[in-house]
């Protein structure tokens, strides 16, 4: 999912769901986009390390400026990145008739248990259902 975090000098930000790499350490692909006669310029990075994967369109100085960006505005990134995951899981446990299976989807795509709605479920005198 893409999500929409700003657009300054018809430069627009967006970035990605939080995914875990081969290490098992998170990362949020980000993404600059600006249009121009022939569609779009272009940047793709990566939070935390802020590498630069794709480009095209933008001037070093600009890429430079972008990735500053970026790193002065990563924290809140996160924060809203963590924000809609949480979200998402609350909103799609998927259950057996008797209740006992509670995997959300980004788990079940992954094929793993969801640690934090099993967790978040057996609260002792917590009830959501």
């Amino acid at each position: 999912m893409k999500n929409f975090y700003s657009e300054i000098d018809e430069i627009t930000l967006t970035f990605g769901d939080i995914y875990l790499n081969q290490s098992g350490m998170e990362y949020i692909k980000i993404y600059f986009e600006r249009p121009n006669d022939n569609g779009f310029d272009f940047l793709e990075s990566n939070l935390p390390a802020l590498e630069v994967k794709k480009f095209s369109g933008f001037s070093s100085e600009e890429i430079k400026n972008l990735i500053e960006y970026a790193k002065i505005n990563a924290f809140l990134i996160w924060d809203i990145a963590r924000e809609n995951l949480e979200k998402r899981r609350l909103k799609s446990f998927n259950y057996n008739k008797k209740g006992a299976h509670r995997t959300c989807a980004p788990c079940r795509a992954r094929n793993a248990g969801c640690v934090s709605s099993a967790t978040l479920l057996s609260l002792p005198g917590v009830s959501f259902f």
